[in-house]
């Protein structure tokens, strides 16, 4: 797969002058993150997951599932600068969960790299 540093090299060596900062190409993100805890944690206590995609154009789009099933992030992602002009995108899910969520398996997804979800098991006891 083709990335920016591919892409600058080669046109760079083309016969007119090339800017980074007009520099704009797709590119979706290659990694995903989903940070949380991965201790036995107790009912009612608050979880925090965090899901963050690396450097896209344009930024990625994140969804959630618990169990397979979509649901909506109430939560918005904030967005900072990424790697040649591309966008790094974070949004956070908060929720207590109950002795009924243990073993519950959250994913997060962007809206071009669904094969490369992480998923978080949930212990709760």
């Amino acid at each position: 797969m083709l990335n920016y540093e591919d892409i600058y090299d080669f046109l760079s060596q083309q016969d007119r002058p090339l800017s980074k900062d007009h520099f704009n190409v797709p590119v979706p993100p290659t990694q995903l993150v989903l940070n949380g805890t991965t201790t036995v944690i107790a009912e009612n206590n608050p979880v925090v997951l965090t899901c963050v995609s690396d450097s896209a154009n344009p930024a990625a789009i994140i969804t959630w599932k618990r169990n397979n099933f979509a649901f909506q992030n109430n939560n918005q992602p904030s967005y900072s600068p990424g790697s040649y002009s591309g966008t790094i995108t974070t949004q956070s899910y908060s929720f207590a969960p109950t002795r009924y969520q243990d073993g519950d398996v959250f994913t997060c997804n962007t809206d071009v790299l669904n094969s490369n979800a992480k998923l978080l098991n949930l212990t709760c006891k």
